[in-house]
C-alpha cells in the first residue's frame, strides 16, 4: 500500500511537470508560428516580442505619467499648496506635515512634548495642561500611530526642530513600546514615508530582518516587483491625493442649504464628529474578534493577543533603545506613561502574571537608564465615567480636566521641576 502511495505521488508529480512543460512549449510555439502555420522568421519573432514589450511598457508608463501629471501641482487635502523643498519637506499626508511641525516647535520652544496617539489626544489639552502645570507643553500625537511612528516623530520632528525640550513624554498602552511592527500599514505607510522612515538606519535595524524571510525566493521576486511598481506609479501619493480630493469634494457638498462661512462650517463638522460626541457605552476600540489569550487577563485586549509577551530591550527588537539613544544625543529626558484602559476601569481587572512581569522588567530597564515610567492602571480614581468610546477619555472639559489634574499630580515630582535636579530621582508610581 505504501509503495502504491509513493508511486501515485510520484506519478502525480510527473504529470504536473509534463503539464507545466507542455504549457510553456505550446505558448512559445504559438508565438513562433505565423498565421498560416509556417515557422516565423527570427526577425519577425523578435519584432513581435518587441511589440509585446512596448505594449507592456506603455501600460506601465502611461498610468505613471498620468499620476505624476495629475499630482504635479495644486492644493493638498487641506487646501494648502505642496512645496518641494527637501528630502522630508513639502511631503504631505492627511495626518502630518513634517516641515510645518518642525517650524512650529522651533518657534514655540515647548519645554515638554507629549508623543502618542489618540490616548494622548483625548486626554490632554495644550492650553489647559499649561495652566495646570505652569509648563509649556505641546502634544505631538497622531491617531492610530504606534511605536515606529513615535520614534520617527521624536527623531525627524522633535530632534530635527532644534526645539530642545527638557522633557519628552510618550503615552502608551500595554506592550506598545516593544511591538515595532504594530500599525505600520495603511495610512501609517504614508506617515512613515513623509519622515523618510524606511531609509532611517534605526528603521532598518529593527524592521528589515522581520521582512527578510518574506523576501526570499518567489516572495522576494514579487516584493521587488511590487516595490518597483510602487516607485513608478507612486500609489501612496496617489491615495493621499485622491483621499484629499474626495474629502474636499464631500466637504463642499455641505455648503448647499447652509449660510455658514467656510471656516466656521469646518469647525462645526470637526466638533460634530469629534470623539467627545461618540457613544460612551462602547467597549474598547481594539475589541477582540475572539480567542483572547486568557493569560493576559483582559477579555477585550484585542490585538494585544498577538503582541510581545516578554520584555526584550535589544536594539533589533524595538525602537525603544533607539528612543533612549536619541534622547541622550539631543539632551532631553524621557518619560513613559502607561494609561489605564477602559477594561481596567470597568472591571478593576489586575494585570496578569505575564503583564506584571513585563511591566516590572520595563520599569527596571528604563530606570537603570535614567528614564521615568508612570503607570496609572491601578488608579481607582480614573473611573468609567471619564471615558468616551473605547479607551479614549472624553475630551469634554469636565472629564478631561479631571484627568489632567490627576495626571499632573502623578508627574509633578519630576516634570514639575523647572531645571534638572542634582538630587536622586524619585521613583515614579
Amino acid at each position: 500500500m505504501a509503495a502504491c502511495l509513493v508511486q501515485t505521488k510520484h506519478g502525480a508529480r510527473r504529470r504536473r511537470q509534463i503539464t507545466i512543460r507542455s504549457f510553456f512549449v505550446n505558448s512559445l510555439g504559438n508565438v513562433a508560428v505565423g498565421a498560416k502555420g509556417e515557422a516565423m522568421p527570427p526577425a519577425r519573432l523578435w519584432k513581435s516580442i518587441a511589440q509585446l514589450g512596448a505594449v507592456i511598457l506603455a501600460s506601465l508608463m502611461v498610468p505613471g505619467a498620468v499620476c505624476r501629471w495629475t499630482m504635479r501641482s495644486g492644493p493638498d487635502a487641506a487646501g494648502t499648496p505642496v512645496q518641494k523643498t527637501g528630502p522630508s519637506q513639502g511631503r504631505r499626508t492627511a495626518l502630518i506635515v513634517p516641515d510645518a511641525e518642525r517650524s512650529k516647535l522651533h518657534q514655540q520652544r515647548p519645554d515638554w512634548i507629549i508623543i502618542g496617539n489618540s490616548m494622548a489626544n483625548t486626554r490632554l489639552d495644550n492650553a489647559r495642561l499649561a495652566a495646570i502645570s505652569g509648563r509649556r507643553p505641546r502634544k505631538l500625537a497622531l491617531g492610530g500611530s504606534q511605536s515606529a511612528i513615535w520614534f520617527l516623530l521624536m527623531k525627524d520632528i522633535v530632534a530635527g526642530s532644534g526645539a530642545k525640550p527638557e522633557w519628552v513624554t510618550v503615552f502608551f498602552r500595554e506592550t506598545d513600546l516593544t511591538w515595532p511592527e504594530f500599525r505600520t500599514t495603511g495610512a501609517n505607510v504614508e506617515v512613515a514615508a513623509a519622515m523618510n522612515g524606511t531609509s532611517q538606519p534605526e528603521w532598518k535595524a529593527v524592521m528589515e530582518w522581520r521582512t527578510r524571510e518574506a523576501r526570499t525566493g518567489w516572495n522576494g521576486i514579487s516584493s521587488a516587483a511590487s516595490d518597483a511598481l510602487g516607485q513608478l506609479l507612486e500609489g501612496d501619493k496617489l491615495r493621499a491625493w485622491a483621499r484629499g480630493k474626495m474629502q474636499k469634494t464631500a466637504f463642499n457638498f455641505t455648503e448647499f442649504g447652509a449660510s455658514v462661512p467656510y471656516g466656521l462650517r469646518r469647525l462645526e463638522l470637526n466638533d460634530t464628529f469629534s470623539p467627545a460626541r461618540l457613544r460612551h457605552d462602547l467597549g474598547t476600540d481594539m475589541a477582540a474578534a475572539g480567542g483572547a489569550d486568557a493569560s493576559w487577563a483582559l477579555g477585550d485586549v484585542g490585538e494585544y493577543d498577538v503582541g510581545p509577551t516578554h520584555f526584550d530591550p535589544s536594539p533589533a527588537a524595538s525602537f525603544l533603545p533607539h528612543m533612549l539613544a536619541l534622547a541622550e544625543q539631543h539632551g532631553f529626558k524621557l518619560h513613559f506613561h502607561r494609561v489605564r484602559r477602559r477594561a481596567q476601569a470597568d472591571r478593576q481587572t489586575p494585570d496578569s502574571a505575564l503583564m506584571a512581569s513585563y511591566m516590572q522588567d520595563l520599569r527596571s530597564w528604563l530606570e537603570s537608564r535614567h528614564c521615568v515610567l508612570t503607570d496609572e492602571y491601578r488608579d481607582a480614581s480614573i473611573t468609567p465615567d471619564l471615558y468616551a468610546d473605547g479607551d479614549h477619555v472624553s475630551s469634554e472639559p469636565g472629564p478631561q480636566q479631571r484627568y489632567m489634574e490627576n495626571f499632573w499630580q502623578r508627574v509633578r515630582p519630576f516634570i514639575g521641576e523647572a531645571a534638572p535636579s542634582t538630587k536622586p530621582r524619585r521613583k515614579a508610581q
